[in-house]
């Protein structure tokens, strides 16, 4: 699930002038969100094979094409860690039964259990950042400029 944010209020016309701040501020939050995470997980998956596994949890087969897409990974990449994980018997491959053509990713019984381990402890280190006032502020910021109350 990929999280949108919205400008509250009437739409606008911005300028790059506005946007470039914002994008800094969005950087800056991903960037610590994620260290946070891979402090969480302890080295135990990359980011990239978390974000596959995420894409994958709700146990209905996808494509390459599909994957790549929703994880924001460039296809040839989005290969290779898939024959990876293949290789390692944490993912399988099968033909898409309505379009031959397809092949299908799925995550092997080994794989879902590893995710549901992963995602128990990025909530955990996502769900209360009382020890982070940087990121707190950062989160604060985007709230104020595209939350519910402007």
């Amino acid at each position: 699930m990929v999280a949108q944010l919205t400008p509250v209020g009437p739409p606008t016309t911005r300028t790059a002038r506005e946007i470039t701040p914002l994008l800094q501020l969005l950087n800056q939050v991903h960037h610590q969100i994620a260290d946070r995470v891979s402090a969480a997980v302890g080295g135990t998956a990359r980011l990239e094979e978390r974000a596959v596994l995420s894409a994958l949890s709700d146990g209905a087969g996808h494509s390459m094409g599909d994957i790549a897409s929703s994880t924001h990974t460039p296809s040839p990449s989005m290969t290779k860690l898939v024959n990876r994980l293949v290789a390692a018997d944490l993912m399988s491959r099968r033909i898409d039964p309505v379009d031959r053509r397809r092949v299908l990713v799925f995550l092997s019984a080994r794989d879902r259990s590893r995710y549901r381990r992963l995602q128990s402890l990025v909530d955990a280190s996502i769900a209360d950042l009382s020890d982070d006032q940087e990121l707190r502020d950062l989160v604060g910021e985007l709230h104020r400029r595209f939350g519910p109350n402007p």
